[in-house]
């Protein structure tokens, strides 16, 4: 009878111990959280800032109207980036899986110059918000793994 319940103790303490742990857990996951919750707050906050110094708006209805308005050279640009953009993607795609890759190096590398050139300033803008963008998503995307975590650390108890 006694070993019984020497056993029951020891098992009260080995949960007690492992609730310990879970509780210890979940605090370390809830400090997670609020760091990242700052820091997804910071992105979001640089981000708004990196959209109005890119333009005041932006979306899609300001970036055509200003390429509508930046006149035939702007919209050339863009036109050549998406073209050559296209083109040199192809080339490339033919270099690695045609048998005559060869003869599609030249030209997938000229085309791919062509289309950096036209890209110029404006692309780099929209290549940082479009990064900025995914860091974000990234972020939240983490968040929303935490959060998770927490809630099915708490459920387990």
């Amino acid at each position: 009878m006694q070993t019984a319940s020497v056993r029951g103790d020891e098992y009260l303490e080995s949960e007690k111990q492992r609730i310990s742990e879970a509780e210890a857990s979940v605090s370390r996951l809830i400090n997670k959280v609020a760091k990242e919750t700052d820091s997804v707050q910071k992105a979001m906050e640089e981000l708004e800032l990196a959209k109005n110094e890119a333009g005041s708006g932006g979306g899609i209805e300001n970036t055509a109207l200003d390429l509508k308005q930046g006149g035939i050279v702007k919209q050339a640009a863009l036109v050549g980036l998406l073209l050559f953009g296209s083109r040199a993607f192809t080339e490339t795609i033919l270099v690695v899986g045609s048998p005559y890759g060869d003869e599609h190096f030249v030209p997938a590398v000229l085309q791919g110059a062509i289309a950096l050139a036209c890209a110029g300033k404006y692309s780099l803008v929209l290549l940082y918000e479009v990064i900025s963008c995914v860091e974000l998503v990234i972020r939240l995307l983490y968040l929303n793994f935490l959060l998770c975590l927490i809630v099915f650390a708490t459920h387990m108890h």
